[in-house]
C-alpha cells in the first residue's frame, strides 16, 4: 500500500472507531477489531517513514563559490 493509501485507511479507521464508541451499547468486538486494524495501519506507516528516512540523503548545506 502506498503512504497515501495508508494515511487514508488510518483516517477511515479512526472515524469508524469514533462511530463505534458513539453507539450505545458498545460493540466491544467491533471496537477491538477496528483498534487492531488501526494499530497495524499505524505500524505500517511508521515502517514506511523509517524506511524513507533511511533512504533519503542527509541534508547538506549548499556549497557556494566564494567571490574573490
Amino acid at each position: 500500500m502506498s503512504p497515501q493509501e495508508l494515511q487514508r485507511r488510518h483516517r477511515q479507521l479512526r472515524q469508524a472507531l469514533e462511530q463505534a464508541y458513539a453507539q450505545t451499547p458498545w460493540n466491544s468486538r467491533q471496537i477491538d477489531r477496528i483498534a487492531d486494524e488501526l494499530t497495524e495501519t499505524a505500524r505500517a506507516l511508521a515502517r514506511l517513514e523509517m524506511l524513507s528516512a533511511r533512504l533519503s540523503p542527509p541534508d547538506r548545506p549548499e556549497r557556494r563559490a566564494h567571490a574573490t
